[in-house]
């Protein structure tokens, strides 16, 4: 498990995580600005001598903690949420967030976080073998049209698969959505993206055409197909929640 502190403010609450993360094998990471130095007398009287048995790392910023953790799946600690703590299985290599104790998470990284949001639902509700939980990038929303990509444990019965394929295929959004097990991948991965995806993966798998989304379909209508998906996830989101 890990818990992060984003520009934790007071030497004392970080000592006495320090000190907790150390007593359940847990890593901290410190996201800086940190309104005190690691080496600080008061952090290290709070954390007693559990210290220096702690495993800390921290980051310039939080997008530098993004960068070395590409594949983390956090949750936010934040009064804004729809759920709290206990609506959540969590992994052993969950993290957990915590903002600076003046002004919590700013609202910027909260909005960013939901291209993550249908992963953690599925991840919680179905075994995952794997999974990218990035649907797509807030920075770069135009790389690639979204999806979320993961595989299911070998012990996860057919009928739940099922039954995660009809929610999504009964969604009605800006576009048409599916659940399909990807022709291109060799490892039995799934895509939950739009249906017009799904066509071009066929496609590109019976020898048809090259994978090259702009070129399959041309910018302008790629640009809307990202723009609509993109729009249509914290919708999709609730659809799956509260019909799976």
């Amino acid at each position: 498990m890990n818990i992060v502190l984003l520009e934790p403010e007071i030497p004392q609450n970080t000592g006495n995580i320090g000190r907790t993360c150390v007593a359940t094998d847990t890593c901290l990471h410190l996201i800086e600005p940190l309104g005190f130095k690691i080496s600080e007398k008061a952090v290290r009287k709070a954390g007693l001598d559990y210290w220096n048995d702690l495993k800390v790392f921290t980051y310039v910023s939080y997008r530098d903690f993004l960068d070395k953790n590409p594949d983390a799946n956090i949750y936010m600690a934040t009064t804004k949420a729809d759920k709290t703590y206990t609506d959540v299985s969590y992994d052993e290599n969950d993290f957990i967030m915590f903002g600076k104790e003046s002004a919590g998470i700013p609202e910027e990284i909260l909005v960013e976080n939901k291209e993550k949001c249908i992963g953690k639902l599925i991840h919680s509700r179905i075994p995952i073998e794997w999974m990218r939980y990035n649907m797509y990038i807030e920075d770069d929303r135009y790389r690639n049209i979204p999806m979320l990509v993961f595989r299911v444990q070998d012990s996860c019965p057919e009928n739940i698969i099922d039954s995660l394929k009809k929610c999504v295929d009964a969604f009605k959004g800006n576009l048409n959505w599916k659940m399909f097990k990807d022709p291109l991948s060799r490892k039995g991965n799934y895509l939950i993206t739009i249906s017009e995806l799904e066509v071009l993966h066929r496609e590109c798998c019976a020898g048809r055409v090259q994978y090259n989304q702009i070129d399959f379909w041309g910018a302008e209508k790629y640009k809307k197909y990202c723009d609509d998906a993109i729009q249509d996830i914290p919708m999709l989101e609730k659809h799956i929640e509260e019909t799976l």
